[in-house]
């Protein structure tokens, strides 16, 4: 199962999780980044070290590659690969979620080609969301890219500084990831492609709580949701804590502007109740017939 939780550790996750590091110097990401890779290497993953690279010389990357592969200690030359953001994803430009995805797709199956378990990336991408612009961009992304994780064995920690970014940014994609140290309330996220009855349905979750305070941030994520129209949508909610009438109508909404029903699995008392008095007309519980 994908974890979904907290980030304390960043070791002992598997080949299908998604990490949101928010840190607050460039040593703290290094560390994260060393120890998160590490034990990907430990599963017989191939890795992908992605930093800032806009304050390097040609010199300096060098040294960081040197430095990576004395530590990490790959067992073969291939299992490790060092980059920039600059040349990993550009900068200076809005994010295509297509264009990137398609990028780590063919990084994946090409690790699983040369004999790897899967393929894992840690990447420091606080200049890509500099912009309400990118900022959007990266969010629609990061929902897109997590739902393609689910499904094939491909981990990431994406990394975004708050000393530049700010709180604020860095907690609009934090909430979209389902392992954060950004420390939102609530989680959106793909779910475990068990929860779909069919290959063709989103499998998405909701853990955690969400009240009055967390609304709009809530609604942020449900905008970054991309379906497409009819598509059929399960939503596990075993991992929710608290949520009220507010948030579960912005849900169903989701499902009205997709024009799709959204299928409610694992609901408590809390979340069935909720939908008995409301009667919502996209948010069913239980599991499609």
């Amino acid at each position: 199962m994908r974890a979904s939780r907290v980030l304390d550790s960043v070791e002992g996750y598997g080949r299908h999780d998604h990490l949101c590091l928010a840190f607050d110097n460039a040593d703290e990401y290094a560390a994260r980044a060393h120890d998160f890779l590490a034990d990907g290497l430990a599963q017989g993953l191939q890795v992908h070290y992605v930093f800032d690279g806009g304050t390097h010389t040609d010199a300096s990357i060098q040294s960081i590659r040197d430095r990576l592969f004395a530590e990490l200690a790959p067992r073969r030359a291939d299992a490790l690969k060092v980059t920039s953001i600059w040349s990993t994803y550009g900068v200076g430009h809005v994010v295509s979620a297509e264009d990137q995805i398609a990028v780590y797709a063919k990084a994946t199956s090409a690790a699983l080609a040369a004999g790897f378990t899967g393929f894992r990336v840690a990447a420091d991408i606080t200049a890509l969301v500099t912009t309400p612009e990118q900022l959007d961009a990266v969010a629609h992304y990061e929902h897109l890219i997590d739902r393609y994780m689910s499904r094939h064995p491909m981990s990431a920690m994406c990394a975004y500084d708050r000393s530049v970014l700010g709180s604020g940014a860095v907690t609009r994609v934090g909430c979209i990831h389902p392992v954060s140290n950004v420390g939102t309330s609530f989680r959106w996220h793909a779910a475990d492609p068990v929860a779909s009855p069919t290959s063709e349905a989103v499998a998405l979750a909701l853990t955690g709580e969400v009240d009055r305070s967390t609304y709009d941030l809530l609604r942020a994520a449900l905008d970054r949701t991309d379906i497409a129209r009819g598509q059929p949508v399960v939503l596990d909610v075993a991992g929710l804590t608290f949520v009220d009438h507010h948030a579960l109508a912005a849900v169903d909404d989701l499902g009205r502007r997709y024009d799709t029903q959204i299928a409610v699995l694992n609901a408590g008392h809390m979340v069935g109740r909720i939908a008995e008095i409301m009667e919502f007309e996209h948010l069913t519980i239980g599991r499609p017939e």
